[in-house]
């Protein structure tokens, strides 16, 4: 294990880049890949009817959230035990490989049953066949090269795979959106578009394979036992994965079948405008993210946590300022179908300033090994999430799906910062307890 540790020490220290640049490197990554990502969502948002992309986008939510289970959480368990020196990369990469073969099945098994319960009718089977195989099955392969690349400090290659994860969706969509001038039913080209989006996603996992494998090794042979062992650990890690897109993906699964898929439609193009004003925000974690797992005990830097929360709430601020002055572009780019999302972007700016504080909460602790108390905090707000959108939603329609929201995220906030406050209490006293053992326990020279 020591030696493991030290040759893992050698190869990160040879490929770590430092943090400015870092930021940089993952912020253009991620900037690509949401430039790309805003083609694709310009094109079907601009082919498919309203409802239609309101069905498209709820189907996609419960795809998430059920893919977050794929694996087991074993992407995040390697990239933090890399990085602490517990964990070869290659054996890393290898299992996360096996558990998300061994995972993918059931959990494709499930998405099929939980859709056709909870979702409206009227989705095409290659819409759901489509997307349930590319968000369960594929789109964690590309999550998991990601940390893989993230744990070896491989940074450019982490972007690569980002920017790849999102191209062949964007010719994709390029495609369904002359399909749209030449052949105007929604509801069919949604059809297609679930079979265009599967292909297009495994050319992307191809893709990460081919990375990863060219610079970690070969996948290798797993023993059930270690694997089994890695399953264990990994689960605290899926549910917290789950409940992360719980709080922010089963807003708008709801919508689509407590309100309309019309509304669906709207509120969803603008969350993803939110989403895409965040970008430097994603940015800063993915660079933070490694490097807070591999620094030592977070009672010895509790300088440096100060500064990083200012600047992450400083660059929440000017996010949500820049997001509600950009609203009105909406129905410019989209179309005037589009025009009620105006007041929705507006609605959400405050969304950068909790996710960037959540975020940085949650890494802290997952840093500590309190893999538990997180999976408690984000089930907990997924629960409530879930009782607040059943309610308001039926009442309020998009304004109670975001009043929802925001009562959820104040809330985990104010436990996350709880629980740090505890353990930095804990670590203090911790520290003088030792430097008092140390200047009053004598030698047993002196004491004989």
């Amino acid at each position: 294990m020591e030696e493991q540790s030290q040759n893992n020490s050698i190869y990160l220290n040879n490929q770590r880049v430092v943090f400015p640049l870092s930021i940089a490197i993952f912020s253009t990554g991620i900037g690509l890949r949401a430039m790309f990502q805003a083609g694709v969502f310009v094109c079907v948002a601009k082919a498919l009817e309203v409802s239609s992309y309101g069905l498209y986008v709820g189907l996609l939510a419960l795809a998430t959230m059920v893919g977050s289970f794929t694996g087991l959480g074993s992407r995040v368990l390697i990239m933090r035990d890399t990085l602490k020196g517990k964990e070869n990369l290659r054996k890393g990469w290898s299992k996360t490989l096996c558990l998300l073969f061994v995972t993918s099945p059931v959990l494709l098994a499930i998405f099929f049953l939980v859709s056709s319960l909870v979702l409206p009718g009227g989705i095409p089977f290659g819409t759901v066949l489509g997307i349930g195989i590319a968000e369960v099955s594929l789109l964690p392969i590309t999550y998991m090269g990601i940390n893989i690349c993230q744990a070896a400090f491989r940074e450019f290659s982490a972007s690569n795979i980002m920017v790849m994860s999102t191209f062949p969706k964007l010719l994709a969509a390029l495609f369904i959106l002359l399909l749209s001038k030449l052949y105007d039913h929604g509801i069919s080209l949604l059809g297609i578009w679930g079979i265009l989006y599967l292909v297009a996603s495994f050319i992307s996992a191809i893709y990460t394979v081919w990375v990863v494998t060219k610079k970690v090794g070969k996948p290798v042979w797993i023993p059930f036992g270690e694997l089994f062992t890695t399953l264990k650990k990994g689960i605290p890690f899926s549910l917290n994965v789950f409940g992360e897109k719980a709080i922010i993906d089963l807003d708008k699964a709801m919508i689509t079948r407590l309100a309309s898929p019309q509304v669906a439609g709207i509120y969803s193009v603008a969350y993803r405008l939110t989403d895409f004003a965040m970008i430097p925000l994603q940015g800063f974690m993915a660079a933070a993210t490694p490097r807070i797992f591999s620094q030592g005990k977070i009672n010895q830097e509790v300088n440096v946590i100060p500064k990083i929360v200012f600047w992450g709430i400083l660059g929440g601020i000017i996010v949500g300022v820049g997001i509600y002055f950009v609203a009105p572009i909406i129905p410019r780019v989209l179309g005037l179908k589009y025009e009620a999302s105006i007041n929705i972007v507006r609605w959400m700016a405050w969304l950068p300033i909790v996710f960037i504080i959540r975020n940085l909460g949650q890494v802290l602790l997952l840093k500590l090994d309190y893999e538990s108390r997180v999976t408690g905090v984000l089930l907990f707000g997924a629960s409530m999430n879930f009782l607040l959108n059943l309610v308001l939603i039926s009442v309020m329609a998009w304004r109670g799906a975001i009043l929802a929201t925001f009562v959820t995220e104040t809330v985990l906030i104010f436990m996350i910062v709880f629980l740090l406050r505890s353990n930095l209490r804990i670590g203090k006293c911790e520290q003088i307890i030792s430097q008092f053992t140390k200047g009053t326990t004598k030698p047993k020279s002196e004491v004989q």
